[in-house]
């Protein structure tokens, strides 16, 4: 809410100088025609020079706040809601609020698995840069027709959001769970307070780890369950994952060692 109040002052702002620019080069216009038409180009040129001076303003306040608005409102009504997992992120410069500009690289899968890669431009919260890192999931819409123009979906459906997690997540990790095993945990599964009894590293690869995890917990019934499985770890979870540790995890009744780790989706206000 208090995003869009800056939002809403920014557009008042911009557009009561805009207004007052166009103004401006209305009564030049008028003035460089009287002169041209009475007296000459030559004579004309001053209000030629200051309806060039003001056209440059004119046109960035369109580039920068107008056609963005537009832009966003067209993906608002038309575009299509996906989820995009973060490949780079480079921070700007700008701010806005007090809250650092960045530019954010993204692979998006389509629903016929199709992939490509887009861009979104937002400002976070000094609180929110840490956990933009590669692979982690954010809600965006794009336009089907022109897919570099993303914008970060604001209302995102997130059971269908965690859907997308699941199906990239197993594309990802051709070792680990499938992306139906994915489905019927979240759907399905006991969530329980686990203790990391053995961590075995296994290979490394593109940045990432695969971990043998053993964990003991108490199941919904009370008893006393071990359970171990194979996974791809990134850096993050390697850092979250200590032997004596406790981590929270999601697992089906009788298939206690295809269990997950809780994830959740990214529904900040950037």
């Amino acid at each position: 809410m208090k995003k869009l109040k800056v939002i809403f002052w920014i557009v008042i702002i911009f557009g009561g100088l805009g207004l007052s620019l166009c103004f401006g080069f209305k009564s030049i216009f008028n003035s460089f025609n009287y002169e041209l038409r009475e007296r000459g180009l030559v004579a004309a040129l001053p209000e030629l020079i200051g309806m060039i001076a003001l056209l440059i303003p004119i046109i960035v306040i369109l580039r920068v706040i107008v056609l963005p608005i537009l832009r966003s409102n067209s993906l608002s009504a038309n575009g299509i809601k996906n989820i995009g997992f973060i490949k780079n992120v480079v921070q700007t410069g700008s701010t806005m609020n007090n809250q650092p500009g960045v530019k954010i690289q993204l692979e998006v899968i389509e629903e016929n698995g199709e992939r490509f890669l887009g861009e979104v431009e937002t400002f976070v919260q000094l609180t929110e840069l840490s956990f933009l890192k590669d692979g982690y999931p954010i809600p965006i819409m794009y336009n089907p027709e022109k897919k570099t123009r993303i914008m970060v979906d604001p209302n995102p459906d997130l059971e269908k959001l965690q859907d997308k997690i699941d199906y990239y997540s197993a594309k990802n990790d051709p070792t680990g769970l499938t992306y139906e095993e994915r489905r019927e945990i979240r759907r399905n599964g006991k969530t329980a307070t686990a203790l990391i009894e053995e961590l075995k590293p296994m290979n490394n690869s593109m940045g990432k780890t695969e971990l043998q995890v053993s964990v003991s917990f108490k199941s919904y019934d009370g008893s006393d369950i071990k359970a171990t499985r194979t996974m791809l770890c990134n850096k993050e979870l390697m850092e979250k994952l200590q032997i004596g540790g406790l981590v929270e995890l999601t697992y089906i009744p009788g298939k206690e060692e295809k269990f997950a780790f809780k994830t959740s989706v990214n529904i900040s206000n950037m």
